[in-house]
């Protein structure tokens, strides 16, 4: 199911009353918020009129500011054929240079390698493989095999480095469909978008995943530790006294909980959940088809 099923409408309405109305809920047992905080989150919380069986008719029951993000969610329906074609192509684009990059690792069989030959660099210059996460300078000069995970399918931490020794890390995996982690950031990414809209302050933290050729894939690597090695000592340390730092970690929770029960990704444990250094909780690992049910025949109902 694609994420234009999950969101007609009336879903797309109810989606943001039902994360507002957790932010207005939450914020009033803490009874901590600022005034300004508490008028963001007083607006974001008004309730969507009864349900209808007619699109046409739940669109006719909504606010202005409701209006404005269905137009802004639906923006891509009024480009013109020209800028529809040059976006695909740009992206058409983006992928063949992740594909070559996932061919080029498997043709040097990272699985072979022995756990004393990592760190390994692999000298790229003469592969003329660019990057799209490079803008300024997407040719790679080499690639650092970082280290092998030892999770079931072994993927492998990677660091590009390109001709203007830039870096940035990816974990490489061989042998799994991704395409799963793909769907639902882009929905998580959706989610933010709206939350942003309507000046909600909850939010969760994304990332690039990339589905690759071959049945591999790339994930960025974002800094943090699971929640199997954080504890709440850690977390209290890490956020200190910044109001700042726990409000952000505060939404954070409240988006991960309406996202996650929205989009119905269960499975969540210790080890499928990072605490970042900024103090935010990111999903990793979302994959498994039988816990994230966005295949479901029957729209998500919020």
């Amino acid at each position: 199911m694609c994420s234009s099923d999950l969101f007609n409408p009336r879903s797309k309405t109810r989606f943001l009353n039902h994360s507002l109305k957790a932010v207005n809920g939450m914020e009033t047992a803490a009874e901590s918020a600022e005034a300004s905080s508490e008028e963001n989150v007083e607006k974001c919380g008004s309730s969507v009129d009864k349900e209808t069986s007619s699109d046409s008719l739940a669109l006719h029951h909504l606010t202005q500011s409701e209006e404005k993000i269905f137009n802004l969610l639906t923006s891509a329906e009024d480009m013109n054929t020209s800028d529809l074609k040059a976006a695909k192509e740009e992206e058409d684009r983006k992928q063949e240079q992740w594909d070559s990059l996932a061919k080029f690792l498997l043709s040097k069989k990272l699985g072979d390698m022995k756990t004393s030959d990592f760190p390994h660099t692999i000298d790229t210059t003469q592969e003329s493989l660019k990057l799209p996460i490079f803008e300024d300078s997407p040719v790679l000069k080499e690639i650092i095999v970082e280290k092998r995970f030892a999770s079931r399918k072994l993927p492998h931490l990677l660091t590009f480095v390109n001709s203007a020794n830039e870096k940035v890390q990816y974990i490489f995996k061989e042998n799994d469909d991704i395409s799963m982690d793909v769907a639902v950031m882009e929905l998580l990414t959706l989610a933010n978008e709206i939350w942003a809209a309507r000046k909600c302050p909850a939010h969760v933290r994304t990332y690039n995943v990339i589905a690759t050729v071959h049945n591999t894939g790339f994930c960025e690597c974002i800094p943090g530790e699971t929640m199997l090695v954080t504890d709440n000592e850690k977390i209290l340390e890490q956020l200190g006294t910044s109001v700042e730092q726990w409000e952000s970690f505060y939404y954070s929770l409240i988006g991960i909980m309406v996202a996650t029960a929205a989009f119905d990704i269960t499975d969540r444990h210790d080890g499928n959940q990072l605490f970042t250094p900024d103090g935010d909780i990111a999903l990793i690992d979302m994959r498994d088809r039988k816990s994230t049910r966005l295949n479901s025949s029957h729209a998500v109902h919020l």
